[in-house]
């Protein structure tokens, strides 16, 4: 689909069909048709999104487009976004958006999530420690493949 079908799509009156039609494009083909558009209507397409495909819509999106859509949302949906994330993307979205949102989200984050931002965050900037995932595994050198994947 081109990103003026889909402005098109967005102009009807009615979004039942706008709606259908953004949650049934592939995910990279959406937001590569998102990246194209006009802001307004970028915003409108992520709020007719279903809870899953939008998170991985999120995902495919630019920084600088997240932070577009993050201030624009209301707090409950930019939250569910944000911890929806992994850690490393969390921080480098927070990065993009003004001080006062920032906080607000992380505000609302669970404890856990909140940690692991604050930890990434206390990092210098295009540090190694900034960008790396707090999420890994362990696992013995004399272990078979198996016994890692249990």
């Amino acid at each position: 689909m081109s990103p003026n079908a889909l402005q098109d799509i967005l102009q009807e009156p009615s979004f039942g069909s706008a709606k259908e039609t953004v949650n049934n494009l592939p995910v990279v083909e959406l937001a590569h048709c998102l990246s194209d558009i006009d802001y307004r209507k970028r915003v409108l397409a992520f709020r007719l999104l279903e809870k899953e495909p939008a998170i991985e819509v999120f995902e495919h999106l630019h920084p600088d487009q997240q932070a577009d859509l993050v201030q624009d949302m209301e707090n409950p949906e930019a939250i569910q976004l944000l911890a929806a994330m992994d850690p490393d993307d969390r921080v480098q979205l927070i990065e993009e958006l003004p001080a006062k949102i920032t906080k607000r989200l992380i505000a609302g984050l669970d404890p856990e999530a909140r940690e692991s931002v604050n930890t990434l965050l206390n990092y210098p900037e295009r540090s190694a420690g900034r960008i790396m995932s707090p999420r890994y595994i362990v696992v013995r050198s004399q272990a078979t493949a198996e016994e890692a994947f249990s």
